[in-house]
């Protein structure tokens, strides 16, 4: 019959798996908002030549209300770049145990293994802190790139609903000849 304290053992590197594994998950988040962030980049550069090349070939020949909605339209784009460029920055995070970390915990625990029983319990909880630690510190990494990324997202929206305001009004404003 296992000793209690050996069940102990094997519940708590359980929760290391599962710290392991949610950890795992975060970092795939991160990775897809990362891709997100990027489409979003691409998107928002592409309206912003559109929208710059029909100022371009409309310079002059615009209303105060069509050059308002373009300069707004321009801003949108410009903060949605910019959103999303800094849900790119690199920020710190704990990291999971590394190699070093968990070799030095099993060399501890196989020193101890035979002197006190307690130690290898006060050994996984020593780990488990390191994978709370690490888990919490990517969630709030990826919580803060989710934030930039939304924004990035809402502004692109925007800016793209008033470049079509802005195709509108020019397509039924009366035509302003060249200077």
């Amino acid at each position: 019959m296992p000793r209690l304290s050996e069940d102990y053992e094997t519940a708590l590197e359980e929760v290391i798996a599962a710290y392991e594994a949610e950890y795992n998950r975060v970092v795939a988040a991160f990775k897809d908002m990362e891709t997100k962030a990027s489409s979003t980049i691409t998107t928002a550069g592409i309206f912003l030549g559109f929208v710059l090349n029909f100022i371009k070939d409309l310079h002059g020949r615009m209303s105060t209300v069509q050059n308002g909605v373009a300069i707004l339209t321009l801003v949108l784009l410009v903060t949605a770049i910019s959103y999303s460029v800094a849900s790119l920055a690199v920020r710190d995070f704990a990291r999971p145990p590394q190699g070093e970390q968990i070799h030095q915990f099993a060399k501890d625990l196989h020193r101890l293994r035979t002197g006190i029983p307690d130690t290898a319990v006060t050994l996984l909880n020593d780990r488990i802190k390191i994978w709370q630690k690490a888990v919490s510190s990517r969630r709030a990494v990826n919580g803060d790139k989710v934030a930039r990324l939304a924004a990035s997202q809402r502004l692109l929206l925007a800016a793209i609903v008033w470049g079509a305001v802005l195709a509108v009004v020019t397509l039924f404003s009366p035509a302003v000849p060249k200077p």
